[in-house]
């Protein structure tokens, strides 16, 4: 034997390249699928823990959180951070919700002062006095490492990214850094689309609350309730107006566009409907002429500067239209695009209304389907209106005050008395020598 060679060759870098790698990979593929704020933060801790860090929390401006616009340049100290995610160990320093100010001197407060992402060692934590919380939890963790960085978008703070390696885990390096950097723009990028999105949707909910009534007017043959879900779109509306003779008109419509534009849109077409409604026109009548209206707000669209995000857009919305006759005990009903309503018995049973449905408003076609009839005690187009005997004085059938009648079916006319009859305007006319009901 003549000797022996040996070659070894280090690829500790070339290892904790990878794994700076893959952790890029799982935050792009992983951050910014949702626009909600809080899942957003969660997807970056749990794209970054336990592959590439071993604790990971991720706090969040409050005011973001909520959709306002945060402030641009370095964070006041009296700004208030909440956290939003956390994943590593069980027993954390502050609970997921927590909200308070970044305590002044630490390493978290320098990086949303100065902006810059920063590898410190957990040796000697000489500002534990700042935040005694934080540093015994460091301590119970063994966390050796601290990586910070600010989320930032065009120079404004929107939160921090902290990671820790503890126990036998490698140091974070100043290698790191850029890699770090860069999850932490995709993230304040994600978090900022999903800010848009809630400050957009709170504008857009505040404004259509504005915009429909605020509590069931009183009407003289019908009690209504309704319901408006949270979540839905911006341009869903609904109505109950009086009309001549006891009757009532029970309106339901959704505007296809979303965000403000949609609120304003179903502002313009519920007030064109309150207009024509006191036409006393038939529900077809009135449908063929909100047809119309649709038209000319989609004329007006094309007609908006290309910078505008209406320019062009078409305008989809549907409504269905049905005036309920107290002394005929039927709801005639038209619809434009809108599902038939649900009609519920007395008894509890419920059934669909076959209906015609017209093509919805701001289509090229704009014929009206014909109205359908549907008689009822109890129907339903957004919410369940219950009608009950008109009044004023008490039910001959049951002797109960009125609005608590259990039946809507009137008494018998006096003899040689008739019923009015409506006129265009919306106005009530008897025959000479008779009086109104």
């Amino acid at each position: 034997m003549l000797g022996a060679a040996v070659a070894v060759a280090d690829v500790s870098d070339r290892v904790r390249r990878r794994e700076r790698d893959a952790a890029l990979v799982a935050v792009r593929d992983s951050v910014g699928r949702t626009l909600d704020v809080e899942a957003t933060c969660r997807d970056l801790v749990n794209a970054l823990v336990p592959g590439y860090a071993d604790v990971g929390v991720v706090e969040v401006v409050d005011d973001v959180l909520r959709g306002e616009t945060p402030q641009s340049g370095p964070l006041d100290p009296d700004v208030l951070l909440r956290r939003a995610a956390y994943r590593g160990y069980n027993e954390a320093a502050h609970p997921i919700g927590d909200i308070r100010a970044v305590p002044y001197g630490t390493p978290y407060q320098r990086a949303v002062s100065d902006l810059r992402a920063r590898v410190l060692p957990l040796d000697d934590l000489t500002w534990a006095d700042a935040d005694p919380a934080r540093a015994g939890s460091i301590r119970r963790f063994r966390a050796h490492t601290l990586l910070v960085a600010p989320l930032t978008v065009h120079g404004a703070v929107l939160g921090l990214l902290t990671l820790y390696r503890c126990g036998d885990s490698e140091p974070f390096t100043e290698e790191d850094l850029p890699a770090a950097l860069a999850m932490a723009s995709r993230a304040a990028l994600g978090i900022d689309n999903a800010r848009r999105y809630v400050h957009e949707y709170t504008i857009a909910s505040a404004l259509q609350r504005r915009l429909l009534p605020q509590s069931p007017a009183p009407q003289p043959a019908v009690e209504s309730d309704h319901l408006l879900l949270s979540g839905g779109g911006a341009g869903n509306w609904f109505d109950t107006i009086a009309l001549s003779g006891a009757r009532t008109a029970l309106v339901i419509g959704e505007v296809g566009d979303r965000g403000i534009y949609a609120a304003t849109t179903m502002g313009q077409l519920r007030t064109v409907v309150h207009a024509l409604a006191a036409l006393d026109l038939e529900p077809d009548e009135l449908l063929a002429r909100l047809y119309d209206t649709a038209a000319r707000l989609a004329e007006e669209r094309t007609h908006l500067p290309q910078s505008d995000p209406l320019h062009r857009e078409p305008l989809a919305a549907t409504c269905a239209y049905a005036v309920y006759d107290p002394f005929t005990e039927k709801c005639t009903v038209a619809s434009a695009g809108h599902p038939a309503p649900l009609v519920v018995e007395p008894d509890g049973a419920a059934f669909v209304v076959g209906l015609p449905v017209g093509p919805p408003l701001g289509t090229a076609d704009r014929t009206c389907a014909t109205p359908s009839p549907a008689p009822c005690r109890t129907a339903s187009t957004s919410g369940a209106p219950r009608c009950s005997w008109p009044g004023p004085t008490p039910c001959p059938r049951s002797g109960t005050p009125p609005g608590n009648c259990p039946t809507t079916r009137p008494p018998p006319r006096p003899r040689g008395a008739s019923r009015p009859r409506r006129s265009p305007t919306g106005t009530s006319r008897t025959r000479p020598g008779t009086r109104p009901n």
